[in-house]
């Protein structure tokens, strides 16, 4: 039985913001699912009540067509991913006749009935920019080097493999792969069902059922060519280690490509103290706080310390050597502050022993990310674009939207400078 749970479109609130006859068009080839649940569909503009109640328990007979296009608009029905898909729409030519006010769920709409498979990509895409946390590992190279092949062929390759994976584990014989590129880096978001679940519902006759539906997932890799790193946010540790054999030996040519964890150190912070904090070098960034270190204290029932405080260094003071030795230390949090005067933007970063990092992956990443390297929370790369300066264009006015890379162009690899 297809279903689906739905967080925004289940809301008649949200229903509303919806062009009445846009709403209609979109609902129009589930006429007859509609009508079987005693909607009035012939009425503009609908009862949203009643809309509303079919669509947060869809009971038996939901078309499995209809279950694809309320989770693509409901995943997306947001200011920040509206944003995105406005630009990735103007990017392909799409006209989204939505008017000069429109709704984040309006323009979701829109897009679907223009371009749907514009609307699953730019799907796929704010999913890599909604993950904050990765876990690192080292490419065998370990220094700057071209893109991959990454061509429709090949993602093509990573998909059919990753089907036969997912089905052997009963997660269903679907997964697609979607490619981002954005200067250094190339996102891959994985798109791909999870475990069955049930969950108890009520019929619109008040009886109870039991509501069955396969989760979507989308897993994603982001690869930075100027440190030959691979980031991973995967469920499983099965998924992790499969996505590193399959994606080292489709683009890489070995499947132990990312066999070594890329090790995060946090031993700066007991060498040098406050001194690590220092971002004057940086450009972008206007300050650095110490906010939270979570210490390893052992023992029989291993204990864990966590101290927080607005600035660490300034209530630890001198005794920050003994606070902060590196052998006790599993991660730490900072503050940090980007951009000037009114325009001043807080991001928290966090790092973790052995190979975990945790920050926005939005267009300023790149200025935290050198601020690591800088500090030697990051190894600097062997070679490449990234030694001792970082591009001026991610600090006057980053360009949001990592372009989709079209089949065309992505047997284009771009070589190192």
């Amino acid at each position: 039985m297809a279903t689906c749970k739905l967080s925004r479109l289940s809301n008649p609130d949200i229903l509303k913001r919806i062009e009445p006859t846009r709403l209609v068009r979109f609902l129009s080839p589930y006429r007859d699912y509609l009508l079987r649940r005693g909607m009035a569909f012939g009425e503009v503009p609908l009862d949203y009540e009643k809309l509303a109640s079919v669509l947060m328990s869809p009971g038996e007979g939901l078309p499995n067509e209809m279950v694809t296009a309320l989770f693509m608009v409901d995943a997306v029905a947001d200011e920040d991913a509206m944003e995105r898909l406005v630009e990735t729409a103007q990017k392909r030519a799409v006209i989204l006749d939505v008017g000069h006010d429109p709704s984040p769920a309006d323009v979701a709409v829109a897009l679907w009935l223009a371009a749907p498979a514009l609307l699953e990509e730019g799907q796929a895409e704010i999913a890599v920019h909604r993950v904050k946390r990765f876990e690192y590992y080292s490419g065998a190279l370990r220094r700057s080097r071209d893109f991959p092949d990454f061509s429709q062929a090949k993602l093509d390759e990573i998909a059919r493999r990753l089907k036969v994976f997912f089905a052997e584990r009963k997660k269903s014989a679907t997964a697609r792969v979607f490619a981002f590129q954005s200067r250094d880096k190339l996102h891959l978001a994985i798109r791909h069902g999870s475990a069955m679940r049930r969950e108890g519902s009520v019929t619109d006759d008040g009886k109870s059922s039991t509501a069955v539906f396969r989760p979507e997932i989308h897993d994603v890799l982001a690869y930075d060519r100027g440190m030959d790193v691979l980031g991973l946010k995967a469920g499983s540790m099965a998924e992790r280690a499969i996505y590193r054999d399959v994606i080292g030996d489709v683009l890489f040519g070995h499947s132990a490509y990312f066999d070594t964890p890329f090790n995060i150190t946090l031993a700066p912070l007991s060498e040098r103290g406050p001194e690590v904090l220092n971002c004057e070098d940086v450009p972008g960034m206007a300050s650095t706080k110490l906010v939270e270190i979570c210490r390893v204290i052992g023992g029989a029932y291993r204990q864990r310390q966590i101290n927080q405080a607005t600035d660490l260094f300034a209530a630890i003071g001198d005794d920050w050597r003994n606070r902060l030795k590196s052998s006790m230390l599993a991660s730490v949090k900072f503050e940090v502050r980007l951009g000037d005067g009114s325009a001043k933007r807080c991001r928290k970063v966090t790092l973790a022993k052995p190979n975990y990092a945790k920050f926005d992956r939005d267009d300023e990443a790149e200025i935290i990310e050198f601020w690591l390297r800088r500090r030697g929370f990051l190894p600097e790369p062997a070679e490449g674009k990234h030694n001792g300066r970082i591009s001026t264009s991610v600090v006057a006015s980053a360009d949001r939207t990592p372009a989709p890379i079209d089949a065309a162009l992505r047997m284009a690899t771009p070589p190192a400078e």
